[in-house]
């Protein structure tokens, strides 16, 4: 539900009135008076000569380089990284209002909250559990001492471990018994019988770009014939898998500074990469890279590395996020595959070498536009029709992507013809 429903109709416009967003925007970039407007090179892509314009009799932004624009919210969203809600209830506070307290309009609404409240409430205490028996379990913490976990990174990452029994200490914790199953914990077979989805599982804390606990993955300790190695909770009203990223929560403040992100597959690649001490590190959520999750992945960066397993499975990852990606992006924007030796992935590439040997291999990441003639061409460079042919169709599952970023598309393109010495 909306909480700006339950906001009377003039608040919103008040705040943005009161608000001064010369003074607002000044405090992060140097604004120059030019006329009526002020000035400054945009704070959203790499800007040479000033093309961000504020108009502060409009209460707007906007730039003549890039797609930035917006008002007093719009600004605090983009660059705190916040929801309008958040970004509203900051606003207020800095011009000296308060939120009016309102009742949501319909049982439903009522019905709506309580059940998330409830289900929030749930996640978070089997948290706290998970956690506290992680630190009762010697094998559980023995695992995590193997992959090189230390104790202070599983606790930022919201690590577990609990046999069993959580079912029954959590029906004495929470209000709402019901909330336990809608929050995925416990699910409940036809018949009535109920299962504690991840227990003898390591768990890994499922939060949502605030921090929030919307769910959890769990993973045996070690492999088990007929038993998958990795599960997640079910989506809830709270988790929905495709549009959320494993450790975005920690990751969005410098992804934001550095204008980059780093694409990875994996949970334990996310957490040894944050231990090592690159903090831009996400992870899908154990499915395909949704659109979604591409558009936030794209939202705040000029660059998004891939580097997923390297594997035959993660070679035809790479392939569709790649895709994806391109038809996502605009101009401006650059997606780069980074391929560890040996076919390592993140969390062993960075165990064994180290993280100055993961900075080097960032390096010299490859360009997409160097992965796509390898795709379309490989190692041929025949001049056989057939083979031409064949290399002409597969351009033509790349190029088409190129909508957004039109100069991209005409440019991968060229350097395409020039190598296949055909006009496509």
């Amino acid at each position: 539900m909306d909480r700006r429903a339950r906001l009377p109709g003039d608040f919103i416009v008040d705040v943005r009135r009161r608000t001064d967003l010369v003074s607002l925007i000044g405090e992060e970039i140097a604004l120059k008076r030019s006329g009526k407007r002020y000035t400054a090179c945009c704070p959203f892509h790499d800007d040479r000569s000033p093309s961000f314009e504020v108009d502060p009799v409009r209460g707007t932004y906007m730039c003549r380089g890039c797609d930035a624009k917006g008002d007093a919210f719009t600004w605090v969203q983009e660059r705190e990284h916040l929801t309008f809600w958040e970004a509203l209830v900051k606003l207020a506070d800095r011009v000296g209002l308060s939120i009016p307290r309102a009742e949501p309009r319909t049982a439903e609404d009522v019905q709506a909250l309580r059940s998330a409240g409830a289900t929030a409430s749930a996640l978070r205490q089997a948290a706290s559990l998970y956690a506290y028996g992680l630190d009762g379990n010697e094998q559980a913490r023995n695992y995590l001492a193997k992959r090189g976990i230390r104790p202070e990174t599983a606790q930022t990452f919201g690590l577990g471990y609990v046999r069993s029994g959580i079912h029954k200490v959590l029906t004495n914790r929470v209000v709402d018994p019901e909330s336990i199953i809608r929050a995925g914990i416990v699910t409940r077979h036809d018949g009535g019988r109920e299962t504690e989805l991840l227990r003898n599982r390591l768990t890994i804390a499922l939060r949502n770009e605030r921090g929030h606990v919307v769910g959890f993955a769990g993973r045996h300790l070690y492999d088990q014939v007929g038993s998958p190695k990795y599960i997640n909770t079910p989506e809830t009203e709270l988790f929905h898998k495709s549009r959320e990223l494993f450790g975005l929560d920690l990751a969005r403040r410098v992804i934001a500074e550095t204008r980059s992100v780093i694409l990875m597959e994996g949970y334990f690649d996310v957490i040894s990469l944050h231990q090592a001490g690159e903090r831009r590190a996400v992870a899908g959520m154990g499915t395909a890279l949704s659109e979604s999750q591409a558009d936030r992945l794209l939202r705040d960066v000029t660059t998004v590395y891939l580097c997923l397993d390297g594997d035959k499975a993660g070679k035809r990852a790479t392939i569709a996020a790649a895709k994806l990606l391109l038809s996502r992006m605009k101009d401006g924007q650059e997606i780069r595959i980074v391929r560890l030796p040996g076919g390592l992935d993140p969390d062993d590439y960075v165990r064994e070498h180290g993280a100055d040997a993961w900075r080097t291999e960032l390096d010299a990441s490859l360009p997409l536009s160097d992965f796509v003639l390898e795709v379309v061409c490989g190692d041929v460079d025949a001049d056989a029709p057939e083979v031409l042919v064949q290399q002409a169709l597969r351009s033509r599952e790349w190029l088409p992507l190129c909508e957004r970023c039109p100069l991209y598309g005409q440019a991968l393109r060229q350097r395409l013809q020039r190598r296949l010495g055909i006009e496509l």
